[in-house]
């Protein structure tokens, strides 16, 4: 709550009082202090320092902290609990202090009898385009509630994909960690002092000891280039590939053609489009705002002209069916057929429910998929690295063994 400063008058022992107190607002304040007896004359809420993130890149909130906050949301309006006591609730009981700012703001704006979605909207890189207009359409027909709940599960629908796409992740990754370790080990250290000991002249070695040889010391003795040249190489391609357009574009065409992800990225699109669509829609958000919504929460370029397609296409007064009939390599057939289904027997809303709730089943059967290939390609990968190594070190023994002989 915030802190006021007050000086008020005592009228009993004739003098005035000054001091800081706590409370949910001036009025309340005021009232408080009439109570005991006391002739207010002024009451300032005082400015607290921000305890936030000096720097504002470090001002951020984590997407479990945002799940935490639309479920604790969503269960106080069902259980009818008054805006104003929610936030109080809320913003004290954060630990992210950037978080806890916001929240304090809200609480602010509501008092002063601003809306939440208006609220929302003042922070754009916390709440969600598609949270803020069916928060927005939820106050405009009474349906609060319901809309938080439907967004809420679709967000722990989301978090429950993260976690086992993290899952599904974590031994490849770390298998490729101790991999690289390994082999770093193995040629950095351990070979270079086994050929000092063997004391053979290059040339003499075979051929494959020299390249091996040859890797190895091109790596101690330019390290400082090759780590430098690495950072350059890296940031530039984050740089080129999501920040520029033309890279942007070379990056999604990539996702949507790559052999081996093409079937991910065009699935996990798909459901997007249909959880949202059928978020906005059940909310009561028009066609084409909610097309529009959609549209700006998927990531590759490719989609986001597809719906932009569908939104002008709607305009002159086609269906979805015709401008995804234009776009085969992006929609299926099946979810083709189920919109057509949904428009015509006005099931839109448990139509995109059934290809979101699919698709995303879909994106969790490939992930396993792709992991349980990799497994086994990368013990064959390293076996092959090992097997190299290991020759490259005993071959020079044997030949060495083969002249002393």
């Amino acid at each position: 709550m915030p802190i006021y400063s007050y000086l008020a008058f005592d009228k009993n022992n004739n003098k005035k009082i000054e001091g800081e107190i706590e409370s949910s607002s001036s009025a309340n304040l005021r009232g408080e202090l009439q109570e005991k007896g006391l002739f207010v004359i002024r009451i300032e809420e005082k400015i607290q320092a921000k305890s936030g993130p000096r720097f504002k890149f470090l001002q951020r909130v984590g997407f479990a902290e945002m799940v935490t906050f639309y479920k604790s949301l969503m269960l106080s309006v069902k259980a009818g609990v008054s805006m104003s006591q929610v936030f109080e609730c809320l913003s004290d009981q954060s630990s992210n202090a950037y978080l806890r700012e916001i929240l304090k703001d809200v609480l602010q704006g509501i008092k002063k009898g601003q809306s939440l979605s208006e609220n929302f909207r003042k922070y754009p890189k916390v709440f969600a385009d598609q949270f803020i207009s069916m928060v927005e359409a939820g106050e405009a027909s009474g349906k609060l509630a319901e809309v938080l709940e439907d967004y809420t599960v679709y967000i722990e629908e989301q978090k429950k994909l993260r976690g086992e796409i993290i899952g599904s992740l974590i031994y490849p990754v770390i298998i490729i960690m101790v991999a690289i370790v390994a082999v770093g080990i193995l040629t950095l250290h351990i070979f270079p002092t086994f050929m000092d000991s063997v004391g053979l002249p290059p040339e003499k070695m075979p051929f494959i000891t020299q390249a091996v040889l040859l890797f190895s010391s091109t790596i101690l003795n330019n390290w400082k280039v090759l780590t430098v040249g690495g950072i350059i190489i890296g940031s530039s391609s984050y740089y080129f590939f999501f920040t520029v357009p033309s890279g942007i574009r070379m990056k999604d065409w990539l996702q949507l053609n790559f052999p081996l992800v093409k079937d991910l990225f065009i699935k996990s699109n798909l459901a997007t489009f249909a959880r949202i669509m059928s978020l906005q829609s059940r909310s009561g958000v028009a066609s084409v705002p909610a097309l529009q919504l959609t549209n700006r929460a998927i990531s590759n370029s490719y989609y986001r002209d597809m719906i932009t397609d569908i939104i002008n296409t709607i305009k002159r007064g086609g269906t979805y069916m015709d401008a995804m009939n234009r776009q085969p390599k992006l929609i299926t057939p099946l979810v083709v057929l189920l919109v057509s289904v949904g428009e015509q027997t006005g099931t839109f809303d448990e139509v995109l429910d059934t290809i979101a709730g699919y698709y995303n089943e879909e994106v969790k059967n490939t992930i396993k998929g792709l992991t349980a290939m990799i497994e086994p390609l990368m013990i064959v990968g390293m076996g092959v690295v090992v097997g190299i190594i290991a020759s490259s070190m005993f071959l020079p023994l044997f030949d060495l063994v083969n002249n002393i002989g």
